[in-house]
């Protein structure tokens, strides 16, 4: 992360996905896009420390994020029923992640998650999400909070591939490597609910409250530098130098490596 007199640097690169764990059983921890950016996309990949408020909060300029965090807790199941869950377990630190969010390998919002289809007689099953929204805590089995994690959505999660469109047989003889007819733009709105800042101007503060590995609370400051780039229009008579309109796109924090990349899009001439 960029402290106080530290000089940020720029890098124009294409980056392949980073997983969190194994390629296979781990969710992206982050994409740069690669669409026309509607409002600024927000990722933080970080490390919940334990604290008797129970909370963790990210926090852009003025926009905030919350997380309610537990530790491991099981439901209790007696005569095959459940009637209550355990008391959460004791924690120093845990990682924000998917895995540790809402969700079941039959939810289509996260596939990867804990605590969507309780079966009694699975242990595995009985475990509930580390990370609830606030305002939309657990209460019976039966309820289908959203998952909350601080992370871009994958695009193998069910609610973002179904965007894609069919990639069937006939694309492949007809549109390949163009997308699907049916194709929705919004398959690259990869950020978590709510993880979404209508504007970013670049020199925000940027506020962590028992997130960071070593620092209950933490404070930054992006640096305020405006980047501009220039593309050479060639389809006239005479090539001409035009400045392209340059959009954040996406921040991306990461309070485990202490780095903060803000990736500016724009659109080419038409």
């Amino acid at each position: 992360m960029t402290r106080e007199g530290a000089r940020p640097s720029v890098t124009f690169l294409l980056q392949a996905p980073l997983f969190g764990g194994a390629h296979s059983t781990s969710a992206a921890l982050f994409r740069w896009p690669r669409n026309a950016p509607q409002r600024t996309r927000v990722g933080c990949r970080a490390v919940a420390q334990s604290h008797p408020s129970g909370l963790v909060s990210l926090s852009v300029g003025s926009a905030q994020f919350r997380l309610r965090v537990f530790g491991d807790r099981r439901w209790k199941v007696r005569g095959g029923e459940v009637v209550g869950c355990t008391r959460a377990e004791p924690f120093e630190r845990l990682p924000i992640c998917w895995e540790r969010a809402f969700g079941g390998v039959e939810s289509p919002y996260n596939p990867l998650g804990r605590g969507h289809g309780v079966v009694p007689e699975d242990p595995e099953s009985l475990l509930l999400p580390n990370f609830e929204p606030p305002d939309r805590l657990i209460a019976p089995p039966s309820d289908r909070p959203p998952p909350a994690c601080f992370l871009p959505v994958p695009a193998e999660f069910p609610v973002r591939r179904n965007k894609l469109g069919g990639c069937d047989e006939a694309w492949l003889k007809e549109r390949w490597p163009a997308l699907p007819d049916d194709y929705d733009p919004r398959f690259w709105d990869d950020a978590a609910p709510g993880m979404q800042l209508e504007h970013l101007r670049g020199d925000e503060t940027l506020t962590f409250e028992n997130l960071h590995p070593d620092h209950l609370e933490l404070t930054a400051t992006l640096p305020g530098r405006r980047l501009r780039c220039f593309a050479l229009d060639t389809r006239g008579e005479q090539p001409e130098v035009v400045e392209l309109d340059l959009q954040a796109a996406s921040l991306w924090i990461d309070l485990v490596e202490e780095a903060v990349e803000i990736a500016w899009w724009a659109p080419l001439p038409e």
